[in-house]
């Protein structure tokens, strides 16, 4: 809820012109009160000038350095992460082959042993390609959009 008189008031008590109706209506009017009240207040703490210190360039110069090296980690960070992910699948084909010589043997092979109809029928490539993605997105987007 807007008064009509508010800007003439805010005005008023920017230049410190009042005439006398608009002193009585701010006076009387509720709205007109809380605009005199704050504007007030915030000329009052306009005009405090507090001092304060500035920090030593010796301080700036090493938040600048903190600051590239924490760039530097998170890039390696990302190097890492993808090298894990990498050792991680081929533990992952190892382990398969070890364990299951024919089954890897047939997909290797194209011998057709393999029943890749019912493996990869509905959509499966496509889901496990999107799962894929989604997993690594959650582990690097912390860090990938940080910076931003």
């Amino acid at each position: 809820m807007n008064c009509p008189q508010e800007s003439f008031v805010l005005h008023a008590v920017r230049s410190n012109e009042w005439t006398s109706e608009l002193r009585a209506h701010a006076e009387s009017c509720p709205h007109c009160q809380e605009i005199v009240l704050v504007t007030t207040a915030m000329k009052r703490f306009s005009n405090i000038d507090v001092p304060h210190s500035l920090p030593s360039h010796r301080l700036i110069w090493m938040k600048a350095q903190y600051a590239r090296k924490q760039e530097r980690i998170s890039t390696l960070d990302m190097v890492t992460l993808i090298a894990m992910s990498a050792a991680g699948v081929m533990g992952l084909a190892g382990l398969l082959f070890w364990r299951f010589p024919k089954l890897l043997g047939g997909i290797l092979g194209g011998t057709g042993s393999f029943p890749w109809s019912t493996m990869f029928s509905g959509g499966t490539p496509f889901i496990a390609a999107v799962g894929a993605l989604l997993v690594v997105w959650f582990l690097t987007r912390d860090s990938f959009f940080a910076e931003r």
